[in-house]
């Protein structure tokens, strides 16, 4: 077991601010995008040799150098035991959408250790 440090930058480009159009790296810690299930509310599921998080950072790069506070929700797992990350972007508290326009971003860094048998 080791000891990785990964993340990835997703860009929020559908006109909506609700889908994320990148396109994941082939090595990432992510089974695939996040995907956003409310207002503000985002989830990313992460491969199946995560075997322990020991810290995350989600934050939002937008335009005009603004940013939305982030609360980190607790991990779930999914059907066959991968760590699925919640997340949620807000202003003072109250769940908010990333804009609609201007590409916005948000980075998803998280140290974890991995296992090499899965």
């Amino acid at each position: 077991m080791g000891v990785v440090l990964d993340g990835d930058t997703f860009t929020v480009a559908d006109g909506y601010g609700h889908t994320v159009t990148s396109t994941l790296a082939s090595n990432t810690i992510f089974t695939k995008n996040p995907v956003r299930s409310a207002t503000g509310v985002w989830s990313v599921t992460l491969k199946e040799s995560v075997n322990e998080v020991m810290d995350v950072n989600v934050s939002t790069v937008l335009p005009g150098g603004n940013y939305l506070s982030t609360q980190l929700n607790s991990f779930t797992t999914d059907s066959i035991g991968r760590l699925v990350l919640h997340f949620t972007f807000n202003v003072a508290g109250t769940p908010t959408d990333l804009p609609a326009s201007g590409s916005p971003q948000f980075v998803v860094f998280i140290c974890y250790a991995e296992t090499s048998n899965k």
